[in-house]
């Protein structure tokens, strides 16, 4: 049992600095290496295979445990970095496109969506200035508010997380609209892109249920917060020049 708990310790240790690989070979190897040795040894019963059996899948469960964890945290900083990084070329863009390219970059890089929309309040219309649905780019797309989930999370200025949309929504004044391609996503996610001088929403959609988490929802805001500053410095500065002309 001391050899199996040694066992236990190394392949964590190992784990947190390498990959599955080498952990999985140091249990494979060791355990091995005991039952061959112990294979014929008549003072361990079967009782006991079974237990230590049971330290290997333990010791296999931990490496595992800590590869998600790593995971996890990977995938964290990788989205701080994007988010830093988008913050730093947005605040000195003034042009409204090149915001909108740099968003788009952002939601390549930092969101596993199929279909995202950024859209802009224009009377009683949206007025969609990004919209990407399942590898293809839309130009020039309106849709009304009225009745819409973009025009919930607007009016509310709430955020909106759907994680399946083959349950019914359960929201007043609702029904859902299909934009870009004729296909039916089944998970959604909006939060409002409120500005002093514009007002929208940022939404990303997937054809599969449960595709998003909180965390992901927490990354839209923020990108959605650093959006509508960048939006309103761009409408400040075409404002000052027009007035200047």
């Amino acid at each position: 049992d001391l050899l199996y708990a040694l066992i236990i310790i190394a392949s964590m240790s190992t784990s947190l600095i390498s990959t599955r690989g080498p952990s999985y070979f140091l249990v494979g190897s060791a355990y091995f290496i005991h039952f061959i040795t112990h294979l014929n040894d008549d003072r361990i019963t079967g009782h006991q295979w079974v237990i230590h059996l049971s330290l290997v899948i333990a010791a296999l469960v931990a490496i595992e445990t800590i590869q998600q964890l790593k995971k996890i945290a990977r995938e964290q900083i990788n989205k701080l970095e994007i988010i830093n990084e988008l913050s730093k070329q947005i605040v000195s863009t003034l042009e409204t496109k090149q915001v909108f390219s740099l968003l788009n970059a952002a939601f390549q890089n930092a969101l596993e969506a199929d279909s995202y929309y950024i859209g802009v309040v224009d009377e009683d219309e949206l007025r969609l200035e990004l919209l990407y649905d399942d590898g293809e780019f839309f130009e020039n797309t309106r849709m009304k508010r009225k009745g819409t989930l973009s025009n919930w999370v607007i009016k509310n200025q709430q955020e909106l997380f759907l994680p399946d949309l083959r349950q019914n929504v359960q929201l007043d004044d609702v029904e859902i609209i299909l934009i870009g391609k004729e296909k039916t996503s089944l998970s959604w996610m909006g939060v409002p892109m409120r500005g002093l001088h514009v007002d929208g929403v940022m939404a990303i959609s997937s054809y599969h249920p449960n595709a998003f988490n909180r965390s992901d929802m927490e990354l839209l805001s923020t990108i959605a917060q650093r959006a509508a500053l960048a939006l309103d410095n761009a409408y400040q500065h075409a404002l000052v020049e027009q007035q200047t002309r």
